[in-house]
């Protein structure tokens, strides 16, 4: 008995001071699992809290290359070009030709340095 918990040792052979570190070493693994169990749920919590972005649909993204000519809505240069949210899927906006436009990668970091 130790601390209102009940322990039993296969073996008869040991020291108090042996069961004791024993007893220790459970309730020390015993906490370990649980800030672990802690940890997971509260961090599963946390990503569900966190809307899941799906994929564009494939015709969007061959609309909004026809529609933009297949270069940056904003500076015209046809490298490094990506798929832009107009209004931010956190703030409400969609998948959308409408809401979708071609940037080069330069201008969608600075329109991302302007929201910030």
């Amino acid at each position: 008995m130790y601390e209102d918990n009940l322990y039993k040792f296969d073996r008869g052979d040991y020291t108090d001071e042996q069961r004791l570190l024993l007893i220790l070493e459970l309730e020390d693994k015993e906490r370990q699992n649980f800030e672990r169990l802690k940890r997971k749920f509260s961090l599963s919590q946390e990503t569900e809290k966190t809307p899941r972005r799906d994929a564009i649909p494939e015709s969007v993204r061959i609309a909004v290359w026809r529609r933009d000519e297949g270069k940056c809505a904003k500076c015209g240069s046809r490298k490094n070009l990506e798929y832009d949210h107009i209004i931010p899927v956190s703030e409400g906006g969609s998948n959308t030709v409408r809401n979708i436009e071609l940037l080069c990668e330069e201008c969608n970091r600075k329109k991302r340095d302007n929201i910030e």
